[in-house]
């Protein structure tokens, strides 16, 4: 068997995957838990046990709760990889830190053709305030401290899309990343 999508299956365990996959011997270039619902912990040991069968070329951990923790194990995987062609990420919780771990993974790595971060956060786990006419001192303080957290958004922003930059100018091989949302 080359490929297995087990997508949208919320009451499959990793451990029984780690099962089918021992017990076969399975030879996976494809692989897909779409919808799934992991969370982290489970997406760890996935990359772990990825790193163990260097023939996947194409994951696909879309819907699966990821957070930057489960992120940043993937960008370590990214490190050591060598065949990973494709990588779908889309509408995790994925935020600036390990956005930044994945941007510079991706930086050095020769093989990765497609990354998905659809529908991510991306930056902090903050959102833009509303503007407000401040008529007295009270809410004129609320606003500046409104302004202060807009402030910190933004520079969380800048500061990925500038890894992303350097990854774009370094990697020469990734032909299609998808950031939308």
């Amino acid at each position: 068997m080359r490929k297995l999508d087990i997508s949208f299956n919320p009451g499959i365990k990793f451990v029984d995957f780690d099962r089918l996959i021992l017990k076969y011997d399975m030879v996976l270039t494809s692989l897909s838990f779409e919808g799934n619902g992991f969370g982290d912990n489970i997406v760890v040991k996935i990359a772990e046990a990825i790193g163990q069968r260097p023939l996947l070329k194409d994951l696909n951990l879309s819907q699966n709760m990821i957070t930057n923790k489960g992120a940043i194990a993937l960008a370590n995987l990214l490190y050591e990889n060598n065949t990973l062609v494709s990588l779908y990420l889309r509408w995790n919780f994925i935020k600036a830190k390990a956005a930044v771990a994945l941007s510079d993974a991706i930086r050095d790595n020769a093989t990765l053709l497609v990354l998905d971060l659809s529908f991510n956060p991306l930056g902090e786990n903050l959102k833009p305030a509303p503007v407000i006419q401040a008529s007295n001192e009270k809410l004129r303080e609320d606003v500046n401290l409104i302004g202060d957290v807009n402030d910190v958004i933004i520079k969380s922003y800048l500061n990925v899309s500038k890894h992303f930059s350097k990854m774009f100018e370094k990697n020469k091989t990734l032909l299609h990343a998808d950031f939308s949302h």
